[in-house]
């Protein structure tokens, strides 16, 4: 009885690390997508954020040129409109610009 246990003295050592290893290869395939997807959905809300700053902006817009700056989910974004169009940055790039073809002011 004891001749065929010393035969298996090592396979617990080979189980684990064979457990380790396909571990291991898991979370090297899956964390690289994790990441990925995780500044994607925080790319995603700022540009989500930036079409709420530019429709808020341009629905209360009274024709004139100016600068406006707008602080929300503490991210700054600048807006800069012309005669013609509106555009959305923050401190990294341009996220949105919009040219107007034509408008009509309420009085």
């Amino acid at each position: 009885m004891s001749k065929k246990f010393k035969q298996q003295d090592g396979f617990v050592l080979i189980e684990s690390l064979s457990a380790l290893s396909i571990i291991t290869l898991a979370l090297v395939l899956i964390l690289p997508l994790v990441i990925t997807l995780y500044q994607t959905r925080e790319q995603k809300k700022v540009d989500v954020e930036s079409y709420r700053v530019l429709y808020d902006y341009t629905s209360e817009w009274n024709g004139d040129v100016r600068q406006h700056e707008a602080v929300r989910m503490n991210e700054t974004f600048y807006i800069y409109s012309d005669e013609r169009s509106h555009r959305v940055e923050n401190s990294q790039a341009v996220i949105e610009k919009v040219e107007l073809i034509s408008y009509e002011l309420e009085e």
